[in-house]
């Protein structure tokens, strides 16, 4: 198991580095913006939107005026979320299906290893990675405010990140379940990715219109909340997780069920 942990991160290990590198410098570009900008200016600017557009994005004038309120409007409301999720999806499609379609699925199973070791290294693995492209964006970003003059709290910075893992989770162990059961990596990565785009614009639907505001309701988004802001819950956490282990746990006996071919 522990060999094939290191296996699954270690091919991964330069896209993490891009991805946490990505997402960081896309911090201090929004850190950067902050420093320049006349804070009160742009609150009075956002008090004239529509307060369902406020809502759908979790922001409000009041949150701007502080950095953590910027960076979870302007990032970890919808860019981040969105972005990172598709790291696990990516890395899921390819442990199975793309191992499959490559040939080196058989090769790995024709090593000692029982079935159920590879959906659940790859959740391991992708947790892992995950835990690293955040920890990267949250220190680039906090360093680029350090720079900047910028009064972001680093506590505050490493709770918005926190938050990201168990959404993105659920969306990479739906990947898993779906990339234990298919062959083609394409697929799983539309399924899940369309699942986790799909789910955004649930949320965001369900926030602007009062009509259908039980569609906020049925998306993992319910359990995101802004973190950086108001700091973890770890109630909606659990959620989250708890979802996330469920798929896993359903990729181990279709995986174990299925044939591959050599």
């Amino acid at each position: 198991m522990i060999e094939l942990v290191r296996h699954q991160h270690a091919r991964r290990l330069r896209a993490t580095i891009v991805w946490g590198v990505s997402l960081g410098l896309l911090g201090l570009m929004m850190v950067g913006i902050y420093s320049t900008i006349d804070i009160e200016v742009f609150a009075q600017a956002i008090e004239s939107y529509p307060q369902e557009l406020l809502d759908a994005f979790g922001i409000s004038s009041e949150s701007y005026t502080t950095p953590e309120g910027f960076i979870s409007g302007e990032l970890l409301s919808f860019m981040v979320p969105l972005a990172l999720g598709f790291y696990p999806i990516l890395a899921a499609a390819r442990a199975m299906a793309g191992a499959e379609q490559d040939r080196s699925l058989d090769v790995i199973l024709s090593q000692p290893v029982p079935r159920w070791q590879l959906p659940v290294a790859t959740f391991v693995a992708f947790t892992i990675g995950l835990v690293e492209v955040i920890a990267l964006f949250c220190l680039i970003t906090w360093g680029s405010a350090v720079a900047f003059g910028v009064d972001l709290e680093l506590g505050h910075m490493l709770a918005g990140g926190a938050n990201l893992l168990p959404l993105s989770l659920i969306y990479g162990s739906l990947a898993l379940l779906v990339s234990a059961a298919v062959r083609a990596p394409g697929m799983v990565t539309g399924v899940a990715g369309g699942a986790l785009v799909f789910g955004y614009l649930l949320d965001a639907v369900g926030k602007i219109s009062p009509d259908v505001d039980w569609l906020a309701e049925i998306t993992p988004f319910r359990f995101y909340g802004a973190a950086i802001e108001n700091g973890l819950d770890a109630g909606d956490m659990a959620v989250l997780l708890a979802g996330a282990a469920l798929f896993c746990a359903l990729a181990i006996p279709v995986f174990g069920r299925r044939d591959v071919r050599a």
